[in-house]
């Protein structure tokens, strides 16, 4: 009876020291790669900005202008004026119309459509503009 009271004492007190250090990873030993410097890895512009806040706003387009390359959004009775350029990306959601397209134009977007716009406020710049599917 002793001799198990005594064994369970010990797994008792012995598995949580065994768990933590499992869990504590290692200090460059065993079958882990280690990792290289960074001046090893390739820089590039979204390394040198590694933090940047984007906004996101849901609306509908009430105007569009493929010549200007801009669209008006209306939300809550505000219209929008934006600015879509080369690096703005145009995606559908699949159930649209365009969904199955590729490459979207401003073209393929319409007044009383639903999107979604991402952008960055500090840059005023357009990330994505995404055209949602709206249940019927």
């Amino acid at each position: 009876m002793k001799r198990n009271l005594m064994i369970i004492t010990f797994v008792l007190f012995a598995l949580p020291v065994i768990a933590t250090a499992q869990g504590s990873g290692s200090s460059g030993g065993g079958n882990q790669p280690s990792r290289p410097p960074s001046s090893e890895f390739p820089r590039s512009e979204a390394s040198e900005r590694p933090f940047v806040v984007t906004r996101m706003i849901t609306a509908k387009i009430a105007e569009v202008d493929v010549e200007a390359g801009t669209m008006v959004l209306e939300k809550d009775g505000k219209l929008s004026k934006i600015k879509i350029d080369r690096r703005t990306k145009l995606k559908a959601d699949k159930k649209t119309e365009v969904g199955s397209k590729k490459n979207l134009s401003l073209a393929d977007f319409g007044v009383g459509q639903t999107v979604r716009v991402i952008y960055i406020p500090s840059e005023d710049r357009i990330v994505e503009v995404r055209l949602r599917y709206e249940k019927s």
